[in-house]
């Protein structure tokens, strides 16, 4: 009976020690395979603002009031609203400056009349104002893309 006793602790032994290093084993297989806590990437709100179809540059019409009478317009190739000023300021030779924010891209100057406290520059596509950056606002073939230095 001693003898059955022994050999049955043996094997219940190497049984258990079979078990551990097996889940031992397993688990560094599987931890290798895990991504270390500094390559993980924290989702990010970003993916969902992108288009899923790229903007292709459309011919419209664009139109530039300098609030002093002085009016211009023509027909340029734009993705946005901020392209269509872009493209025309370089037809007629002038400087646009813009800042960039966290939402997109404020028109600060264009051709020397800048924001300040009375006036400012605000754009409109097919006479509905802007409601968001220009550079976020997606034109259309055919649209009318006008561009007003307004008094506040």
């Amino acid at each position: 009976m001693k003898k059955q006793t022994i050999i049955i602790i043996t094997v219940s032994v190497i049984i258990i020690l079979m078990v551990f290093i097996g889940q031992s084993y397993l688990k560094k297989t599987v931890d290798i395979n895990l991504p270390q806590a500094t390559q993980r990437e924290a989702p990010t709100r970003e993916v969902a603002i992108y288009p899923t179809v790229t903007p292709v540059r459309k011919p419209i019409e664009v139109a530039v009031d300098f609030g002093d009478g002085l009016k211009t317009s023509g027909t340029v190739e734009a993705k946005n609203a901020y392209e269509a000023i872009n493209a025309i300021a370089r037809e007629k030779k002038w400087q646009v400056v813009a800042k960039e924010y966290k939402y997109g891209v404020m028109v600060e100057k264009i051709d020397g009349k800048e924001n300040n406290k009375t006036y400012f520059w605000s754009y409109s596509i097919n006479g509905k104002p802007g409601q968001i950056a220009a550079d976020q606002n997606p034109v259309n073939p055919g649209d009318k893309v006008e561009w007003i230095y307004k008094k506040l």
